[in-house]
């Protein structure tokens, strides 16, 4: 299982920078080698072949870094550009949390 020690800041820096209406997961590969961090904002369009911002890194704060850069220029990755870490992610070890910034209705 993931220790949390690891991705404390990493929880911390996406949830200190991204609304509260906006969902993030970091998950850790099987083999321990790399991390996946991936912001899930509803009103993004996907479908099969887009995926909501995501990266991969083996720093967990590098991925999540890029991943928030990703999601503030509304990137997209494409399914196939993250196909084989998605199959080696471990779906039973993540950490999922949601932003902090408040934001006003309209």
């Amino acid at each position: 299982m993931m220790n949390r020690k690891e991705t404390h800041e990493s929880e911390n820096f996406l949830s200190d920078n991204l609304p509260e209406s906006i969902l993030w997961r970091i998950r850790r590969s099987e083999s321990k080698n790399f991390w996946y961090v991936e912001i899930i904002d509803s009103s993004m369009q996907t479908n099969a072949d887009i995926l909501h911002p995501c990266s991969t890194h083996e720093d967990v704060m590098t991925a999540s870094k890029d991943a928030l850069d990703k999601w503030k220029k509304n990137e997209k990755p494409r399914y196939s550009d993250y196909e084989d870490a998605r199959f080696q992610i471990d779906v039973r070890d993540e950490v999922v949390g949601f932003g902090k910034i408040k934001t006003k209705l309209a």
